[in-house]
């Protein structure tokens, strides 16, 4: 780490050296044995194949797996990899343990705390509990436990965040060195390669710059500006205009107060970076402007040459003085050029090659989270303040309420600090604050139990912020405890009270669990008065105040131990072992695409000494995932694993990576790029008279499409669906097809069947599943139901309980979508026995239940899930429907009575229409509409108003089409119906027909030429000859 062992003193050493290792022990006895569920599959085999993860690419951690995976020589490679997140999570902890008891020793230069002492017990031995209490209580909870028993980045994103937080305390000691700013760059750069949140935190690190070294300061202040200026250009986030305008306010003050600030030194500083922020803007400008940032990089670069000769002609010296601040800009540049990792890894065509980062435009689409949608700032403050609240309201699901009090106590304190420690106090606040507050703002994160669950990570560095100060609050817990009033215990428990009712009233929780926690807490305070205050007890303070961690340990265990939990490898191996030899694969969910790639590509591939199933070997299998396939970056991915135009994996590279043994022999048969616009074309000419298709549309002035964009979930997999079909369509003859399916695809279902744990595409539609199939597959869950219910670990599983509910739910829909609502319902209740909360389940066990009429059971059904997910607006937004369903039923009721004496009013029968439609009796509706219609009384007036207020506004066109031409049959000389029938068909682009009508229309009633004139909707065909004929 380049610090000197005497910087550090032995009892600084003995707190790391126990945090590791007791941390690393308890990671080791809770580790995952196997391959887990969400993204494990994915990283585990891009560390195993040197590939490129999912965006911005983690280089840092894909290399340190792989090595981490060749150096130690036993275990399956999945358990490999969890055993590096445990390693890094247990350095982390100790890291943090070394910070802790650095900053603890200088607790006592604290004028309050000058003459603190306990009995018998060493200073050393306080400032040991001190750090061991911060570096296992970060060791212990949720958000760091959890990620250090699965393969995951996060345990070594912590490892370089508590690193740089040492090393900024090393720099404040030692303000005039240079190593410490250059280090500081350097692991700051490799940080990012591994995790870019950290880049949240540079604000915090750029304040501890201005206190170690102000000219260094100032010179990165100005860089900071730019940065912040292009950063805001490119992301459209305009709070970051505010960062750049505050970054280059303070350079320009500080320039003001120095004399003679405009030196050469000073002008060399300011030209490289503009130099650098022209060189950024090379990269990620439009292609139109590149040429003009090109000319102006090599206009600064030139002057900045130019500045150099001149200091070197004059010996001004201005390269020495400014040369820690490009030694560290270096520094920086050389951490942060792992990431050229991502092209070199994608040029050798991994198994895990995600955004095809050879190419300039993929990398740069990859580094920069392309795939993801822009981060979204505008929201209610109602909303805001609800995140804000869920975030301390995890705070204290992690650490527990006392512990989080006990982490205020620095904070309270933090005036009496030294000018340095107050400082770093400050530093650690900033630290917070961004990994926190910011963040939160920044993830704009939704309150449904999915989004709380995938969200909580990102907060662990904050977390660990708050267990230093949780380390450095115990120390002042026991100065306080020593002086404080020996009456006190009799008090506390009534304290705790108080405070947990307030606590309750502020979060709107239940009031019993803080009530509990902090009258332990308070009976914990009284005892631990009475030790501190008694001369021969305070070695059991002491210990007392040891035993802090165990807090965590007990609150996350259940949530965070992975010990015997194989649940993600019987979920790949029992999916594929049965699949027939060279199918196609389609993956949905993360589980279903990510576990399958590793048992394809990894646990296929490793020696059988490490598989748990020796005899599994699925390396003929071709996976590919269906929900990127509407991603050029991902088709040239999977174009060049089976595409029949492959690259030849013939190369020195290719043979010592060993890719030329990676996947199938046979090709398939992909799209081309024209291939895949001419499927795009054909998704948005379908979509143009689908207002639900998620493609939308931007038309001139005659209305004509002149741009088509994709938006939103149905817009993608419409693309998806319509690739993945072409890729079926063409290859099924030489492969059978199987579905993991992650949002519902609507071509696949006439061709779906089970098939044990996901679903067999047959080669064409069939016209029922097979009363075997459905045998067998009633008879496999049944089973897994019975024996996972029973497994204690999959009941604390909340990842398998989701992944294993999600397969059997898609089951579910395939019957449900047959109208087979016997089997529909009891796969979905299986699928709720797995995960009580999942809204898929919820969802279409409501819908089965509408479809049988039970609308009561459904209603209950709506209700259990808005108890379990209350902050989810989709279970109110079904409850809702399924309440208008009960007040359409008893309207259809009360309607069918009134029929018979009403059937003449053209009221009545409308709003009839309109229950019997909304109850999705689109038959029974038309029925109606037609016998009113067909009367012959109904003159043509009547029946287009019926037209216009019935099924034009539900879109049915070929409804209203197929009545306008009844209505022209039958009352040929109507003009209103004819002109009427000639719009229609100009919206739907068949110009000759609308002419000929049109002409019709004209010849009964010379008066509609003059409307047609004007008439907007006839704007499609106005271009047309014909037309200008009829309407000069």
């Amino acid at each position: 780490m380049g610090l000197r062992p005497r910087y550090f003193s032995r009892t600084e050493w003995l707190g790391f050296w126990i945090t590791t290792i007791v941390s690393f022990a308890v990671y080791v006895f809770t580790l995952a044995p196997n391959v887990t569920l969400e993204d494990s599959g994915e990283f585990l085999t891009a560390g195993y194949h040197w590939g490129v993860p999912h965006p911005p690419g983690y280089p840092a951690w894909a290399i340190s797996v792989n090595l981490f995976e060749r150096l130690i020589p036993f275990g399956n490679v999945a358990w490999r990899g969890n055993l590096m997140s445990a390693f890094y999570g247990a350095l982390a902890s100790g890291l943090l343990t070394l910070l802790t008891c650095k900053f603890a020793e200088r607790l006592w230069r604290i004028e309050r705390l000058k003459n603190f002492s306990l009995p018998g017990v060493s200073r050393e031995a306080i400032i040991l509990v001190a750090g061991l209490v911060a570096g296992l209580v970060n060791a212990f909870i949720d958000t760091v436990w959890s990620q250090a028993t699965i393969t995951e980045v996060y345990t070594l994103n912590g490892f370089f965040f508590n690193l740089l937080l040492l090393l900024v305390l090393r720099w404040f000691d030692s303000p005039g060195r240079w190593r410490w700013p250059c280090l500081l760059a350097l692991v700051f750069g490799l940080g990012i390669t591994n995790h870019q949140t950290l880049l949240v935190a540079a604000p915090a690190f750029i304040f501890a710059m201005f206190y170690a070294d102000r000219v260094l300061y100032r010179d990165c202040a100005f860089l900071a500006a730019l940065a912040c200026a292009i950063f805001a250009w490119q992301s459209a986030l305009g709070f970051m205009w505010l960062f750049a305008a505050g970054f280059l306010l303070h350079y320009l003050w500080l320039m003001a107060r120095e004399p003679h600030a405009w030196n050469a030194r000073n002008l060399f500083s300011a030209t490289f970076s503009m130099l650098l922020a022209a060189l950024a803007m090379v990269v990620f400008a439009q292609a139109e402007d590149r040429p003009l940032w090109i000319f102006l990089a090599a206009i600064l670069f030139a002057a900045w040459i130019g500045i150099l000769a001149f200091d070197l002609l004059t010996r001004h010296g201005a390269l020495k003085a400014v040369a820690p601040f490009l030694l560290s800009f270096l520094m920086f540049t050389a951490g942060s050029s792992i990431y050229l990792y991502m092209p070199l890894s994608s040029v050798t065509n991994p198994p895990m090659n995600w955004g095809y980062t050879r190419t300039v435009e993929g990398f740069r689409h990859h580094i920069t989270r392309g795939q993801y949608e822009r981060i979204q700032t505008s929201r209610p403050l109602k909303v805001l303040v609800g995140q804000y609240n869920q975030f301390f309201n995890d705070l204290e699901e992690n650490f527990s309420m006392p512990l989080c009090l006990l982490g205020v106590l620095p904070l309270v304190w933090i005036r009496d600090f030294p000018r340095r420690e107050k400082a770093y106090l400050g530093f650690t606040v900033l630290c917070f604050v961004f990994m926190g507050f910011v963040l939160v703002f920044l993830l704009n994160a939704k309150f449904d139990l999915q989004s709380s669950f995938i969200i909580r990570v990102f907060y662990s560095l904050s977390h660990g912020v708050y267990a230093l100060w949780i380390g450095l609050g115990a120390v002042f817990l026991l100065h306080w405890a020593q002086g404080a009033r020996r009456s006190l215990p009799s008090f506390a428990v009534a304290l705790g009270l108080i405070l947990a009712a307030a606590f309750a009233f502020w979060t709107g929780r239940s009031w019993m669990v803080e009530a509990v926690w902090l009258a332990g807490a308070a009976f914990f305070v009284g005892v631990l008065v009475r030790f501190v205050q008694h001369a021969g007890w305070s070695r059991a303070a002491l210990a007392l105040i040891s035993a802090i961690p165990v807090v965590p340990l007990s609150m996350n265990w259940d949530g965070s131990e992975m010990r015997g939990h194989d649940f993600g490898w019987l979920y790949g191996h029992d999916m594929l072992k049965d699949c027939d030899r060279d199918a196609v694969v389609y993956g949905g969910t993360d589980p279903g695409r990510f576990v399958p790639t590793y048992m394809i590509f990894v646990e296929s591939f490793q020696p059988k000494r490490w598989r748990k199933d020796p005899n599994f070997d699925r390396r003929d299998l071709y996976i590919i995932t269906q929900n990127a396939l509407a991603d050029q970056t991902y088709m040239n991915y999977i174009r060049g694993h089976y595409d029949t135009h492959r690259e030849k994996m013939d190369r020195w590279y290719h043979r010592l990576l060993g890719r030329d043994q990676l996947y199938p022999k046979e090709p398939l048969r992909l799209p081309d790029d024209n291939e895949f616009n001419l499927i795009f074309s054909e998704v948005v000419q379908a979509a143009q008279n689908n207002p639900q298709s998620g493609v939308t549309f931007q038309r001139d002035a005659m209305g004509k499409v002149v741009r088509a964009s994709v938006q939103g979930v149905e817009g993608v997999f419409a693309i998806n669906g319509a690739i993945a079909k072409w890729i079926f369509e063409m290859n099924k003859a030489k492969h059978t097809f199987y579905v993991e399916e992650s949002y519902p695809i609507p071509w696949m279902y006439p061709y779906l069947e089970p098939f044990g744990l996901f679903m067999k595409l047959n080669k064409e539609p069939i016209k029922a599943i097979p009363p075997e199939v459905v045998r067998r597959d009633m008879a496999l869950w049944s089973r897994l139901d019975a024996e996972l219910m029973a497994n204690p670990k999959f009941l604390r599983d909340d990842v398998a309980r989701k992944s294993f509910s999600k397969l059997r739910s898609s089951i579910g829909g395939v019957y449900l979508f047959r109208g087979m609502n016997r089997e529909a319902e009891k796969s979905l209740r299986q699928a709720l026995d797995f995960y009580p909360a999942s809204a898929e389940a919820r969802s279409r066990l409501t819908e089965c239940l509408v479809n049988q009429g039970r609308l009561a059971e459904a209603r209950a059904n709506c209700e259990a899930w808005l108890a379990l997910d209350p902050f989810n607006p989709a279970p109110q937004d079904v409850l809702g429907k399924v309440v208008a369903m009960q007040t359409l039923l008893n309207k259809e009721r009360e309607f069918a009575g009134l029929y018979p004496a009403c059937k003449n009013d053209p009221q009545f029968i409308l709003q009839y229409a309109v229950v019997l439609r909304d109850r999705g009796k689109v038959a029974d509706a038309d029925r109606v509409m037609d016998e009113f219609l067909e009367r012959p009384s109904t003159g043509a007036t009547l029946w287009l108003n019926m037209i216009q207020q019935f099924y034009i506004p539900a879109n049915r066109m070929d409804r209203v089409e197929a009545l306008l031409r009844r209505l022209v049959k039958r009352e040929p000389k109507n003009p209103l119906a004819w002109y009427t029938l000639a719009v229609l068909n100009a919206s739907t682009l068949r110009g000759e027909e609308a002419c000929a009508n049109l002409a019709r229309a004209f010849t009964l009633d010379t008066n509609f030429v003059n409307t047609a004139r004007s008439d907007a909707r006839l704007n499609p065909i106005r271009g047309m000859t014909k037309f200008q004929q009829l309407v000069p």
